[in-house]
């Protein structure tokens, strides 16, 4: 396994750090944070111009055909950020979706309308796994009224539901033998987001209070389980951004240790500053290495299970680590909103049980490894 970059990738993950840092800036992610939207319009129109949003659409709908690595660059830069909104749940998690469901018209629109930037889709699934890490939300029910269907109920805690333009609404029970996904306009009648606060601000509320749609809206695909081989690359990638977050934490909190003075002397000089920069390393090496292997699998063809699953538990634990140990080494400039580091405590709440909890994935990981022995 080689995990030098290649002169292409070096390239997406350059300008993607030039976006980062010309526009995506603490004083903008801040201030985005305390509104109504984790994201902007003017983003995303940059994003489609580079091709960053069509990464894992297929070529036939006007996709870049990228690799697993190359989609990889992109996401540990925008967690340097860390940028929120729709990129993640929209062109890595949606689109990896619809690579796994059936053809059908209303797929073919949505491939079209995230390569183009036209459509933002956020799905509203949870996996199913083993022991409580269940999946679909029971709170959403779906009714016949003659040709349409109706929708009610709510689902909580999805990352820039906010920001779509269409939902992905797990239907029906994971016992029918499939899954089906309502594609759903989040401007539609009967649809509400509302966006929640603190350590939850990336999250949203939707709730569906009476929303039609028509059978054509429903895509089909199989089982959406946890260790689901369609579902690594969501992943894998995902891992990638919690890797990008653990880099900045690292390296902010090493460039304060010694910027800062006390007593007369850097506090990095200090035994217990020096031991959350370790914890910090830890979480970040650990996390980085094993999300890379996982990806180089994928992009390989070889058995990725075990890797994909140790690297979204590593990834979710060390980002979370990362966060506080940030916090201890910053101490109390690390509260003020202003100052940004409590910009990465929020995703790393947010990401902490997205795809599945770290609990979920070592108990995945090791039914891997008991059915290889």
């Amino acid at each position: 396994m080689n995990l030098a970059l290649s002169e292409s990738e070096e390239l997406i993950a350059d300008a993607v750090r030039r976006f980062v840092d010309r526009d995506a800036t603490r004083e903008a992610l801040v201030e985005i944070s305390e509104g109504d939207s984790p994201s902007r319009p003017d983003w995303h129109a940059k994003m489609a111009d580079a091709g960053w949003l069509a990464m894992l659409v297929p070529e036939e709908f006007g996709g870049g055909g990228a690799t697993y690595l190359e989609t990889a660059m992109v996401a540990e830069e925008f967690g340097r950020g860390p940028v929120p909104g729709p990129w993640l749940m929209s062109s890595v998690v949606a689109a990896g979706m619809l690579r796994a469901a059936r053809p059908s018209d209303a797929r073919s629109s949505l491939f079209e309308g995230i390569a183009s930037g036209a459509a933002v889709v956020v799905p509203l699934v949870r996996l199913r796994g083993a022991a409580g890490d269940d999946v679909v939300p029971a709170s959403v029910t779906v009714e016949a009224a003659g040709q349409q269907l109706v929708l009610r109920g709510s689902v909580p805690f999805v990352p820039s539901a906010g920001t779509a333009t269409h939902l992905l609404v797990a239907i029906g029970h994971p016992d029918d033998g499939a899954h089906r996904l309502a594609v759903v306009r989040r401007d539609a009648d009967g649809v509400r987001t509302r966006r929640l606060h603190g350590f939850l601000a990336w999250n949203d509320v939707v709730e569906f209070d009476g929303c039609t749609i028509a059978p054509a809206d429903v895509i089909e695909l199989p089982e959406w389980h946890i260790d689901s081989a369609s579902i690594y690359p969501a992943l894998a990638l995902t891992a990638a951004y919690q890797v990008g977050g653990c880099r900045e934490l690292l390296e902010r909190s090493i460039r304060y240790s010694n910027e800062r003075v006390q007593f007369g002397q850097p506090i990095g000089r200090f035994q217990r500053v020096q031991d959350h920069i370790v914890r910090l390393l830890n979480a970040c090496d650990t996390a980085r290495w094993t999300t890379y292997e996982a990806l180089w699998r994928l992009d390989a063809g070889r058995p990725a299970g075990v890797s994909v699953h140790l690297a979204k538990a590593l990834a979710t634990d060390g980002y979370y680590e990362a966060a506080n140990a940030a916090h201890e080494v910053h101490a109390g400039i690390g509260s003020d909103p202003k100052f940004g580091l409590s910009l990465f405590s929020q995703m790393s709440r947010t990401l902490h049980d997205f795809l599945g909890s770290p609990r979920a994935h070592r108990r995945a990981m090791m039914n891997h490894l008991e059915q290889e022995d």
